[in-house]
């Protein structure tokens, strides 16, 4: 039973960890721009989340 209960809820704790995607290297350089308080870093990253969410994914 412990076993079907996890590969029922391995596809949900993967989904909540960001999913297969990896994160480019500019993705990673805006987060470090973000992070270092460049607010307008933060901003691409919210609306590259938005767009992926919709469907429309910008690489």
């Amino acid at each position: 039973m412990k076993r079907i209960s996890l590969v029922l809820l391995l596809p949900l704790i993967l989904t909540a960890c960001g999913g297969w995607k990896q994160p480019t290297e500019e993705r990673r350089a805006t987060k470090e721009r973000c992070v270092a308080g460049d607010y307008d870093a933060c901003a691409e990253i919210g609306h590259l989340a938005r767009e992926e969410m919709n469907g429309q994914v910008v690489e």
